[in-house]
């Protein structure tokens, strides 16, 4: 959930920016689209929620998933906003 809210953050703080002077364009396009699909993965984590899926005591396929989701999208937590 920290990952979410500070790619949320700097999301915000580039569109907040882009609105101030138009600055950015394509790199607050790029934030907000990773924001999205964050976002997107969250929901489906909860939608399964409701419909778990077969549990064998051994979570390391998830764990692998997660891990690889979130290498993919490490880049953008490091990304210095000005």
């Amino acid at each position: 959930m920290a990952q979410v809210q500070s790619q949320t953050a700097a999301a915000l703080a580039l569109l907040a920016k882009w609105h101030e002077d138009g600055s950015g364009v394509d790199e607050t396009i790029e934030a907000l689209t990773n924001v999205l699909a964050l976002l997107a993965y969250q929901r489906e984590n909860v939608k399964k929620a409701g419909n778990p899926e077969l549990d064998f005591g051994d979570d390391s396929y998830e764990k692998k998933k997660w891990n690889r989701y979130t290498k993919r999208n490490q880049q953008y937590d490091t990304r210095a906003i000005n």
